[in-house]
């Protein structure tokens, strides 16, 4: 009983040092809620839905978190939640739309006057571009060989082209003649 009192008193306290403060604070599910029925007025069917999607996904990452308020939300915790979404196999666009979202939130409910306004410093993260592989001389000559054999003299120069400039197949396409 003891204990309970403690936190109670603690719980207390800080609620009186937000109050002179003048700090606003909201709960995520209140604020996510709030939003959403933005969106809805504001928004199609279809980017609300989108909208709620990722919003179900982050009240998840949020609860693994233990943040239930959004004082909590802080650079510290955007950084934390990224790391989460990338040990999950989250693309970096998904990640980005999902913190880019709980920023937008943010600021949605700072500007209805609910929230103390918060500086978020994110960078989105870039998505790494795939590594190309080189093709084998003894490839090489293998493809030069069968188009040799089976292809018609206008596909064996177009593959020639491709092969020989390294030039794209819609840059291919894109030539006069």
């Amino acid at each position: 009983m003891n204990n309970f009192n403690i936190n109670l008193n603690e719980f207390v306290k800080e609620l009186y040092e937000k109050a002179q403060l003048n700090i606003k604070d909201m709960s995520i599910s209140a604020g996510f809620a709030k939003f959403l029925f933005y969106v809805k007025t504001q928004y199609s069917p279809g980017n609300y839905r989108h909208i709620q999607s990722h919003l179900r996904t982050l009240t998840k990452d949020l609860d693994l978190l233990d943040i239930t308020m959004f004082s909590q939300v802080t650079n510290d915790l955007l950084f934390e939640l990224c790391n989460i979404l990338v040990e999950r196999g989250c693309s970096a666009p998904t990640i980005n739309r999902r913190l880019q979202l709980l920023i937008r939130i943010h600021k949605f409910l700072a500007e209805e006057d609910l929230l103390t306004p918060y500086n978020f410093k994110y960078r989105k993260l870039k998505e790494l571009e795939p590594h190309v592989e080189m093709v084998s001389e003894e490839d090489l000559l293998r493809i030069l060989e069968h188009i040799e054999k089976y292809l018609c003299t206008r596909s064996q120069l177009v593959v020639m082209m491709l092969i020989t400039t390294g030039v794209r197949r819609s840059e291919l396409t894109r030539i006069k003649m």
